[in-house]
């Protein structure tokens, strides 16, 4: 099984800010750029040391066989870097009996959990798959501290992309007073330069836009909720088409809304391994055993 990688992000950031400047943190003479103001914003969080999370993705698409949403939680200690997760996916998965087959569409539901210790990652076998709830140590290094933490945590950091991905940081706005599950807090829209792309991986590629992204502040200056949407014009058909096990394969556009929210900043968390005795090899024949493309909201396989 692997896990996407969703972005390298590094949390980064000096005290930074500007008296009447969209700024979380304290006045200094001048203004922060909007990275800077980000990266402060991200620090500021992490100050906190430790957190509870829940985040939802929803996908909408006029194609039935492309929605999906998916939902988790967890706990993340952000001095260690290490952070455990629950997620449940409802989602569309396509799966061809042989290489030459026609995929068919399976509507499923799984529920998966990986824990990050330091650099390494631990990750719960579907349950729906598997009779033997078994833990696989994963083969591949986690940025402990990327993503506010939450690097490689499935899809948990996917709404901090645009905060902490390749493409830069060039404006914030702020939206004024308002409140998240109680929390007094300030809200600005977060905007990124578009990314570019060469004339060749642009006739091939899906058409993918991050689109602005929502940030709420609170009054200490972290992070309790974000939300971005990315809009997926999908594989030119004729491209996806070429392949007979894609025959059946839709395409179409998608529009995925990804938050995340935080909350019970300091609160003590206890984050371990999974015991020896629960653990099997990744690439074993557990691992292989659902090697299938999926669609929808989820960003891992």
């Amino acid at each position: 099984m692997l896990v996407g990688l969703l972005g390298l992000g590094v949390v980064a950031g000096a005290a930074i800010g500007a008296a009447g400047s969209p700024s979380p943190g304290p006045a200094r003479s001048s203004s922060p750029t909007p990275a800077e103001w980000v990266a402060h914003l991200l620090a500021t969080t992490a100050g906190a040391g430790t957190a509870h999370f829940a985040y939802t993705h929803v996908t909408a698409s006029p194609v039935p066989d492309l929605r999906g949403s998916l939902s988790g939680s967890g706990v993340v200690d952000f001095g260690r870097g290490d952070v455990e997760v629950t997620e449940v996916d409802h989602q569309i998965e396509f799966e061809g009996t042989r290489p030459s087959a026609p995929t068919r569409a399976m509507p499923v539901t799984n529920t998966l959990e990986q824990i990050g210790i330091g650099s390494t990652v631990y990750q719960r076998v579907p349950y729906g798959r598997l009779g033997n709830p078994s833990w696989m140590k994963l083969p591949f290094p986690r940025q402990a501290h990327g993503q506010l933490g939450l690097s490689t945590a499935l899809n948990a950091a996917v709404a901090l992309d645009a905060l902490v991905g390749l493409d830069p940081v060039v404006g914030v706005r702020d939206e004024g007073p308002s409140e998240v599950d109680g929390v007094a807090a300030t809200k600005y829209v977060v905007t990124t330069a578009p990314p570019t792309t060469c004339a060749s991986a642009r006739a091939t590629a899906p058409k993918v836009a991050q689109r602005a992204s929502t940030v709420w502040v609170d009054g200490q200056g972290r992070l309790v909720q974000v939300r971005s949407s990315e809009y997926d014009g999908g594989f030119p058909a004729a491209v996806l088409h070429r392949q007979p096990a894609f025959a059946g394969f839709p395409t179409g556009p998608t529009v995925t809304t990804a938050t995340l929210t935080f909350s019970a900043f300091g609160a003590p968390v206890q984050i371990a391994a999974p015991p020896p005795s629960t653990l099997v090899q990744a690439g074993s024949s557990a691992g292989s055993s659902f090697a299938v493309a999926s669609c929808g909201a989820s960003r891992h396989s």
